[in-house]
């Protein structure tokens, strides 16, 4: 019923959590507050439909931090902790994906991207589990997940040390959100490219707008796959204009 929305950052850092009522039209509303006002979070918070659990992220200061959060979705209120990512990793605009037991994160690393894939079951507070990797360490990429086969997929972002020149990505990794392991290749997004978003529903998941570079460039891209076979993306349609770093929901 409820799409959420929290942190980000426009004259500074916020805390500030919003909510719409996604089968009707109409203007945000506040719906409380992040323990910590910070950005660069997961663009996809993994929620079960009773919770979303936000992620790390960059604080004041420049430091980044590995502080999980959660919140009550059809209750207005702020965050709690939930808990913290393992080994004490500090994460930064990771991938966020889940089923109605796990919320998976992927990659996120501000400086060397890294190819961790971690859990938390949403419903029991506590620190992230080691679930895998990703084929390529990178981060600013998008999570999509749904579908009879709980399958979850993170596709493009970017790394300082991907191979070539150009340091984005097209590709599309998928796994099993109930069973741990590493990334499998799913198939490539049409247009290569970073800070893409994504939202989904148990059918398809959608790849939106972004930004390449070689040079730096904005798109206006949206692309699709079916989640439950594998492929290349096929064109979607475009978004109003070029843009970057949104942030994604879908309902049923």
């Amino acid at each position: 019923g409820r799409g959420v929305y929290a942190g980000g950052s426009a004259e500074g850092y916020t805390n500030v959590i919003q909510r719409v009522t996604i089968a009707s039209t109409g203007n945000a509303v506040d719906f409380g507050d992040l323990t910590v006002a910070k950005n660069n979070m997961a663009q996809n918070a993994p929620s079960n439909g009773l919770r979303a659990v936000w992620s790390a992220g960059s604080v004041p200061g420049g430091d980044d931090e590995n502080k999980i959060e959660y919140t009550t979705i059809m209750s207005g209120g702020g965050a709690s902790d939930f808990g913290d990512h393992g080994s004490n990793m500090s994460r930064y605009r990771q991938a966020g994906v889940s089923n109605k037991t796990r919320g998976i994160w992927a990659g996120g690393n501000p400086f060397s991207p890294g190819n961790q894939i971690q859990y938390v079951t949403i419903m029991t507070a506590g620190n992230s589990i080691d679930f895998g990797n990703l084929t390529y360490g990178r981060r600013s990429a998008a999570g999509n997940s749904g579908g009879t086969s709980s399958r979850g997929l993170i596709g493009g972002g970017v790394s300082l040390t991907s191979p070539g020149s150009t340091g984005h990505y097209n590709y599309i990794d998928y796994f099993d959100i109930d069973t741990a392991g590493n990334g499998t290749d799913f198939g490539d997004l049409t247009v290569a490219r970073y800070w893409v978003t994504g939202a989904s529903n148990a059918t398809r998941g959608t790849f939106f707008a972004g930004a390449s570079l070689g040079p730096y460039s904005v798109k206006n891209t949206i692309d699709y796959v079916t989640i439950a076979t594998t492929g290349n993306a096929s064109d979607f349609g475009d978004a109003l204009e070029a843009i970057e770093k949104t942030g994604g929901c879908s309902g049923d």
